[in-house]
């Protein structure tokens, strides 16, 4: 947002220009004819000079009326695009591990030990039975 300055112009202060007067001489009253045409020369540029200061304190508010209406539009207009949070992959890796519960010593050896039973057991009891040469024996028996 622009700052406001309040600035105040101070006005040319209009002299007053008489006409002069016709007692004195001739010469002097050509240099008073000419110091009253340069009075009214500078009351004249003050006056020009008041004018545009006034146009452009107009300017002023016209643009900052302008600014105003543009960050109300920007405002109304605005739709956020990240006001949803997108869940972290790695947090459910680090909830999966937070949440795995390690095995007691108990627990551990018995699937050990059910590991092995399988491995020494039951696979070559199975492979005896999947042979076709021994298809028989277990009929006849």
């Amino acid at each position: 947002m622009a700052i406001k300055k309040t600035t105040r112009i101070n006005f040319y202060k209009f002299v007053d220009t008489k006409m002069e007067s016709s007692k004195a001489g001739g010469e002097t009253t050509a240099i008073a004819k000419s110091i009253n045409v340069q009075t009214s020369a500078m009351n004249n540029m003050g006056n020009t000079i008041n004018g545009i200061a006034s146009v452009l304190v107009d300017i002023k508010k016209i643009e900052l009326h302008k600014l105003k209406m543009e960050d109300d539009a920007k405002r109304r207009s605005f739709k956020p695009k990240y006001d949803k949070v997108k869940p972290n992959a790695f947090k459910k890796l680090f909830q999966a591990v937070k949440a795995y519960k390690v095995k007691g010593f108990l627990e551990s050896m018995l699937s050990f030990l059910g590991a092995l039973l399988k491995f020494l057991i039951i696979k070559p009891a199975l492979q005896w039975l999947g042979d076709p040469k021994n298809k028989e024996k277990i009929k006849n028996h």
